[in-house]
């Protein structure tokens, strides 16, 4: 698994470049891949003959299929169906689609939901874990700008994060729609139209639960969210609410802003503000310094050995300073988030007896103290 976050630090890396060759424009290629996507069908019950105990059965056998399915409507009485996406492009399902995920975004959020996708970039090693669904796609792509991939994984429609949304991705969109989620671009501003902060998460359980026919599925990973946090207010303090946290590791001294997901919960849970603008704001040593934020929660404290400006920051020497293992609390869901915020709460209050959450492979969102309370 540690194999795995330095591709992804060094996918975000990658991306923070080209969003500095664009001048903030479009590129921010966070992380992608996806999770796979099943049809679920409801009963279908047809059957014609007037006995009361063959009735009472086949009603019985209805409910029955209807709860293992999560209570999803009968695909005949919920299609043809009408959605937008971020940038407001419509689309219209006639029945059930065949979607492809090529962002870890939809991968996370289609695990909560406990649906899967048709096909995804997700690696074959990651499908074995619980944060992403543990279920296999039908078809793993290992190319996403490969329109040829996705054209042999015979899907209608394909998720995206607006990051792909450049030329690099035409020759997909020539082939099978293109359907951009929400993200929180901690690299660059916010596209038109687009969410940014965690809504954007809590929409894109919606829309992926609107597009599966999982809508009370989406709705409950959404109050498990909110759930958590409530349960991250009850560490708040008077001492908490007042500290300013820089949240650093990706580009030197850039921290996420204020805006950015992790920063929104950590504010209205009653835990501080974020300094800065956003990681598109790269500070040098000497404006940090002037800041000199309170809380630092650090996940490169390899960078900081040898800066003469690193002691004389308030948080290193109050003993401060929290060097994170995970760096979830960057994108690209809410389940991400819980991820984050559980660490936060296991290092910065040692006395809550919240583990650690451990790499991805072996974490639950859904079974997340902070979740379960």
């Amino acid at each position: 698994m540690r194999t795995f976050w330095r591709r992804r630090m060094l996918a975000v890396v990658v991306a923070a470049a080209l969003v500095a060759a664009a001048c903030g424009d479009s590129d921010d290629g966070s992380d992608t891949a996806a999770e796979d996507a099943s049809a679920s069908e409801s009963a279908d019950n047809t059957g014609s003959e007037p006995v009361e105990e063959a009735g009472d059965s086949a009603a019985e056998d209805e409910t029955t299929e209807a709860e293992d399915a999560g209570g999803a409507e009968d695909a005949a009485d919920y299609y043809p169906l009408t959605i937008s996406d971020s940038f407001g492009t419509e689309y219209t399902f006639e029945e059930e689609p065949r979607i492809g995920c090529a962002w870890y975004g939809c991968v996370e959020a289609a695990a909560e939901l406990g649906v899967s996708f048709a096909a995804s970039i997700i690696s074959e090693e990651e499908t074995t874990s619980a944060f992403y669904g543990r279920t296999a796609p039908e078809f793993l792509v290992t190319d996403m700008t490969n329109p040829e991939e996705w054209a042999a994984a015979d899907v209608d429609i394909v998720l995206f994060s607006p990051a792909s949304n450049s030329p690099d991705f035409d020759p997909v969109s020539q082939v099978v729609d293109t359907f951009f989620l929400h993200y929180d671009n901690f690299l660059a501003p916010q596209w038109d139209g687009v969410i940014g902060g965690y809504e954007g998460y809590i929409e894109n359980l919606r829309l992926i639960g609107t597009m599966m026919n999982r809508e009370a599925e989406a709705e409950a990973a959404i109050a498990r969210f909110n759930t958590m946090v409530e349960n991250l207010a009850v560490y708040a303090t008077d001492e908490t609410a007042e500290q300013t946290i820089a949240i650093i590791g990706l580009l030197g001294y850039a921290s996420l802003g204020p805006g950015s997901a992790m920063c929104q919960v950590l504010n209205e849970a009653g835990h501080g503000t974020c300094i800065g603008s956003g990681v598109a704001e790269v500070l040098n040593a000497e404006a940090f310094l002037a800041i000199d934020p309170s809380l630092i929660i650090d996940v490169d404290p390899a960078a900081r050995e040898g800066d003469p400006i690193w002691p004389n920051l308030s948080a290193v020497q109050n003993d401060n300073v929290y060097n994170f293992l995970t760096n979830r609390y960057y994108c690209c869901s809410t389940a991400g988030l819980i991820v984050a915020l559980q660490e936060y709460v296991h290092r910065v209050f040692p006395d809550s007896g919240v583990p650690a959450p451990g790499p991805d492979a072996d974490f639950d969102p859904t079974t997340s103290p902070l979740v379960q309370g």
